[in-house]
């Protein structure tokens, strides 16, 4: 195999650790001289020793192989070896030789290299897993799934130590578990069809349209949930890495293999949820979170309240332990200390079973304080344990917030980089869901490239910057419809019957008559201009169309229309911080009788501002224009 200067060729990692010289060997005994391939090898090598790994190697290969130097351009029949006592990443292109920030035995450098490799190689990233002990390379080989790339590990039989195979293994997404031998073969069939479908997964988008609806229904039926509402963007580039690995060309054939092969649904489901996640991911997110909405979450509670947390997509359950840690070290400051509760929620059963174990690989060094590794966590077999009391905080369970109920009196939801991945509508209605799960003022978080925008009115902005949002109060409630979504559902476009009156709403429909007879006219209009509710009379007593914008509200009223109630809205007497002291019939001021809490939406009256409409019992006016309180 053959590529010119400007192709994108393959570069493949190789991972290995104790007993990682005689498969390194073996594989490269099957390799062509020309494979049109780039070779990078990461073996956990002793820091104050040189290495004689090329030398070792050369006798196996015709390539050239050769100790990485910093800023190499890699080139494709090229092996190179990470230095000792070194971290080795990729940029552009060019290797990049650092000193360890880690102290030994902290370090983790296939993650590193895997990492970045993924980030800078996308699709023609390979990460090959060998021999070795600990669990360096399963969060790297995560990343290269993400990216697109495929992965491979070395059949567990054929191993001299396995302990780093079983962990990538145990994520669920290694594409092929070989033995060492037959893992070349393999590789080369992969960047073979890499080459050949390159014209064809460009123009994957278009391919999909046809077939969504048949991926939806096989997914559905095998795995019981909706991805009918996912962006099509993300569904593409699943399929895409699916059809690579597969060494498929077209969508239709694959929607055939999907359909023959139900065990294939299950792969492109467990792809469909991979999601890169750290400890503390957005490190200046979490200390912004931990100073500005931590410790108003426990102020003023004791021993016999309750802090409620939802943690919605929680993966392999890193985000919702991040977030106990801090809840956990700002608890410690206190005297009396209310109950904790952390639900964290997922579809994906795999990733809920590790979370609940809470047992991760010593790369999670590079994201937790040594401080905190040591209070929180029990260092056991190059792993990290959480301990008891933290892991008691967490409830993981199965929960689609698409088609399940939501958790209710919540006051902190936590939905980090889930919402990227959905489509606009499905966004829409997930936000009136949140601001109905969550208690008065209680607090959002989402991921860097998240917003409240298309409901400010719900929500209002804490920290911008790090996507921290609480919950207004809103008047009216905003109406939140179950499920969100599902394929399977009746069409409910067309018109809806009428509800029967029977003796349960009577007192309602009671009271809806005498507020439409009696009640004045009036329309409450939020902070922004947009008016959110008219009253029955308005049309009546006005005989006016109105013309709504963002900014303004607008009255255009017909010629036979009163004078005054063009002066009510230019002059706007707003219910605001500084109310005007507006009296009903019953004598209470019309803020209290409104509830008294919501400052996003004000009430406007449209009846003459200055002139004393009276009633038998007490004059109806307001006073906030003339600066005159009214009497009774």
């Amino acid at each position: 195999m053959t590529f010119d200067d400007t192709s994108e060729f393959v570069i493949a990692a190789l991972g290995a650790s104790a007993g990682g010289l005689e498969p390194l060997e073996a594989f490269f005994r099957q390799m062509p001289a020309e494979p049109g391939i780039a070779f990078v090898i990461i073996q956990h090598l002793a820091p104050d020793h040189e290495t004689a790994l090329p030398q070792l190697l050369g006798r196996h290969t015709d390539m050239p192989v050769e100790q990485a130097e910093d800023n190499t351009q890699v080139v494709p029949n090229r092996v190179y070896v990470i230095p000792p006592n070194a971290t080795l990443t990729i940029k552009n292109g060019l290797l990049h030789v650092a000193a360890p920030v880690q102290a030994r035995g902290s370090r983790t450098p296939i993650d590193s290299f895997f990492t970045s490799l993924a980030e800078d190689r996308g699709g023609n990233a390979v990460c090959i897993m060998l021999s070795g002990t600990g669990t360096d390379g399963t969060l790297g080989l995560t990343a290269i799934k993400e990216y697109g790339g495929m992965a491979m590990a070395q059949a567990l039989e054929t191993a001299k130590y396995d302990a780093i195979l079983r962990s990538a293994i145990a994520t669920g997404l290694v594409d092929h578990v070989l033995p060492v031998e037959a893992m070349p073969a393999k590789l080369l069939e992969y960047a073979t069809h890499l080459t050949s479908a390159n014209g064809n997964l460009r123009d994957i988008n278009e391919q999909i349209v046809p077939h969504l609806r048949e991926i939806h229904g096989v997914l559905q039926r095998r795995t019981g949930h909706d991805f009918s509402e996912y962006k099509e963007s993300t569904i593409a580039r699943r399929l895409e890495r699916r059809m690579k690995a597969l060494q498929i060309e077209t969508v239709e054939q694959y929607v055939q293999a999907l359909e023959r092969q139900p065990e294939e649904a299950d792969r492109l489901f467990n792809d469909l949820l991979i999601g890169v996640t750290h400890f503390f991911r957005d490190a200046e997110a979490f200390e912004a979170m931990g100073r500005e909405v931590i410790p108003k979450l426990l102020e003023g509670k004791g021993t016999d309240d309750q802090v409620r947390v939802c943690v919605v997509g929680c993966a392999t359950g890193e985000e919702a332990y991040s977030i106990a840690i801090l809840l956990c070290e700002h608890a410690s400051t206190l005297k009396d200390c209310p109950k904790i509760q952390i639900f964290a929620t997922d579809i994906d059963d795999r990733s809920l079973s590790m979370a609940r174990k809470g047992r991760y690989p010593e790369s999670i060094a590079e994201h937790v304080s040594a401080e905190r590794l040591e209070r929180f966590f029990i260092k056991d077999d190059k792993a990290y344990q959480a301990k008891r009391e933290l892991r008691e905080l967490c409830l993981f369970s199965t929960h689609s917030f698409i088609k399940d109920p939501p958790f209710s009196r919540l006051d902190l939801i936590s939905c980090r980089n889930v919402m990227i991945y959905l489509g606009p509508d499905l966004q829409q209605r997930i936000l009136p869901l949140f601001h109905y799960a969550l208690r008065s003022a209680g607090y959002l978080f989402l991921g860097p490239s998240e917003s409240v925008a298309s409901h400010r009115e719900l929500f209002h902005t804490v920290d911008k910057k790090h996507r921290i949002f609480q919950r207004k109060a809103s008047l009216p409630r905003h109406a939140v419809k179950f499920p969100l979504g599902d394929i399977n559902r009746p069409n409910t476009s067309g018109p809806k019957p009428l509800p029967d009156v029977d003796e349960r709403n009577l007192a309602k429909q009671l009271e809806r008559l005498v507020l439409e007879r009696y009640g004045p006219a009036c329309v409450i209009v939020k902070e922004n201009g947009d008016a959110v509710y008219f009253s029955a009379r308005v049309n009546r007593s006005t005989n006016a169309a109105f013309s709504i914008t963002r900014s303004i509200f607008r009255a255009s009223a017909s010629s036979g229309s009163s004078a005054w109630f063009r002066a009510s809205i230019s002059r706007r007497c707003w219910w605001s911080s500084t109310p005007p002291w507006w009296r009903s019939p019953g004598g209470g001021r019309m803020r209290r009788a409104l509830g008294g809490r919501s400052r996003s939406s004000r009430a406007m009256p449209l009846w003459p501002t200055t002139t004393r409409r009276t009633c038998r019992r007490r004059s109806w006016w307001c006073a906030g224009c003339s600066g005159r309180r009214s009497t009774r």
